[in-house]
């Protein structure tokens, strides 16, 4: 059984590597018959400090899709310096971001349409969109799409269930329940009843966490607490609010 390199060993692994990636980048003498060799080879340590092939792994890029699997996806993640992508990419490991997926899996109880709610986060488009001004440009305006053509729903019961291919295989996680969930294909917000006031942060945590899958969850977190302070005021406040 595969045991964990100690950490003065895998010090000097993430000193190798940074080596390699550096020449790599510079194009200063590795070859593409060293980077076959490495693909190759199991030379790429997981999360859990073992040394795994390329194409077994996944960058760790985003806290909100591993989270849905809790531990049982460690094995097969990777968190090098985020300088290192390009080479880890050029090695066959993709973003974790790119090969997941979190789905509706189960709803119970009489769909309800939530007017009210929807008109509410669209009189407010503009003003979440000022919030967010220290994103990227491609980040507010996916925020717009979302919400232009956005539609509230509700049941009694809902579950969601994440997957990832991996190896060009399906790794599925166990159905959870959770308070909100933006469906993005079909520009969906789907809630829980009975909505109440704490509905507000599941809320903008699940729109946020869509848009910006790579955020920190405490940075989501603060920012679906700032969005809900907001639903609280007329547009008008709102505006006043942020101005000062």
């Amino acid at each position: 059984k595969q045991i964990s390199l100690p950490n003065k060993e895998q010090a000097i692994y993430e000193n190798c590597m940074q080596n390699i990636v550096f020449c790599w980048d510079s194009n200063c003498g590795v070859e593409d018959r060293d980077i076959d060799k490495l693909r190759e080879a199991p030379s790429v340590l997981n999360m859990q400090g073992m040394f795994c092939h390329p194409d077994e792994l996944l960058i760790h890029d985003s806290e909100w899709h591993a989270s849905h699997f809790g531990d049982d996806l460690l094995p097969a993640l990777t968190k090098p310096n985020s300088e290192w992508w390009p080479f880890f990419k050029e090695l066959g490991v993709n973003n974790l971001t790119k090969m997941a997926r979190v789905e509706l899996d189960f709803f119970d109880g009489l769909e309800q349409n939530e007017k009210e709610i929807t008109e509410l986060i669209i009189e407010r488009c503009d003003v979440f969109v000022r919030m967010l001004h220290d994103k990227k440009s491609t980040v507010r305006e996916k925020l717009v799409q979302y919400l232009q053509k956005l539609s509230v729903k509700s049941y009694d019961v809902i579950r969601v269930v994440a997957s990832v291919t991996l190896s060009g295989n399906l790794v599925t996680s166990e159905p959870r329940p959770v308070k909100a969930f933006y469906e993005e294909s079909e520009g969906i917000l789907i809630l829980v009843r009975p909505i109440e006031d704490l509905a507000w942060l599941h809320i903008f945590n699940s729109i946020l966490h869509s848009i910006m899958p790579s955020e920190s969850a405490a940075d989501i977190s603060h920012l679906g607490m700032n969005f809900a302070q907001i639903i609280k005021m007329s547009v008008s406040e709102a505006n006043e609010y942020l101005t000062e």
